[in-house]
């Protein structure tokens, strides 16, 4: 068999991801609607998706990105209903966000025996992620 480099991406490929991002978001439209009657969870998750997205040029794949989308947000519909800013909501947002970062990783199932297999079999195994450095601390594939 001829030895081969295999490049890995971590999320949802290895290891679980957007379901934790999923959860974070549920729980942020949830808020959102507490502050927002008039808003259905369907409104604030797809602006907030749209910032998200808008704000990878200005974050690129930074930590900052995702709790930011979720200040964002806030932001914007704060903006189009006339609710005051509250500071409080703000620091809110952010942490809520940021919790997505603190869930421990969970592999894939049998991603440690296939790892191991292909390691055995002499193939060169990377991981490439495009996250900031919090994000990859810990997460090696040796």
């Amino acid at each position: 068999m001829q030895k081969q480099n295999i490049i890995f991406n971590l999320d949802d490929t290895l290891v679980y991801c957007n379901r934790y991002f999923n959860q974070v978001i549920e729980t942020f439209a949830d808020h959102m609607t507490t502050w927002f009657a008039t808003l259905t969870k369907e409104e604030i998750k797809l602006k907030q998706l749209e910032i998200d997205l808008e704000s990878i040029d200005k974050y690129g794949l930074t930590s900052a990105r995702f709790p930011e989308s979720f200040v964002g947000t806030y932001h914007y519909f704060c903006d189009l209903t006339g609710k005051e800013k509250e500071n409080s909501d703000i620091e809110f947002l952010r942490k809520l966000g940021f919790k997505v970062f603190k869930i421990p990783v969970e592999p894939l199932p049998y991603m440690n025996e296939t790892l191991q297999k292909l390691k055995e079999a002499g193939h060169e195994l990377y991981l490439h992620t495009g996250a900031d450095e919090p994000i990859n601390v810990g997460r090696s594939l040796s």
